[in-house]
């Protein structure tokens, strides 16, 4: 994906912000990432995961650093940018930074964590989606429905459902006897 010279100004300004604790440039952030790519489905594939969208490495190293120190809210909107622009690495990184979440904070959390894990895709995504998926409990649930997402690529109208197609690539994918 090519970003013009206008919005790449933008993003390299939005993460700074980001990087400075502002969570309405991290609400901006993850709306360029839904806007630049005209969707909100998963970036990545079960095989293959997202590659960084950002400008310069370095932002994205930046945002990584920041999910150390990131509470509450904040830290949501941190993982969402992270899945919305970021590779592989950030879910190494956002896996290390769940290990340190609160109880408090955890039920909040997940979601984004599992959120910004469906979008990245590839091996690694597919693998926890799987793991977290197996149980009845909300957490549990987001998991299946984001590993369906992942794996048939997402619906592009909810109204309408998945298309004929993706139900049979989730059926294969959720076969037992292969």
């Amino acid at each position: 994906m090519q970003l013009d010279a206008n919005v790449v100004a933008e993003v390299v300004k939005c993460v700074q912000k980001v990087i400075d604790g502002s969570t309405q440039a991290a609400i901006k952030l993850c709306q360029l990432g839904v806007i630049t790519r005209h969707s909100t489905l998963p970036r990545g594939t079960p095989e293959e995961g997202a590659t960084n969208q950002l400008p310069d490495r370095s932002n994205l190293l930046g945002l990584m650093a920041c999910l150390k120190d990131a509470e509450g809210y904040f830290l949501c909107r941190l993982m969402s940018v992270l899945g919305h622009w970021g590779n592989g690495e950030v879910i190494t990184a956002l896996q290390d930074r769940m290990k340190q979440v609160s109880k408090d904070e955890m039920r909040h959390v997940w979601g984004f964590y599992i959120g910004s894990i469906e979008c990245i895709g590839g091996p690694q995504a597919l693998q926890i989606l799987q793991e977290l998926a197996i149980g009845e409990s909300p957490v549990q649930n987001m998991a299946r429905y984001s590993l369906k997402e992942l794996v048939t690529g997402g619906c592009l109208d909810y109204s309408e459902g998945y298309t004929s197609d993706q139900e049979q690539r989730w059926g294969e994918f959720c076969r037992t006897d292969k």
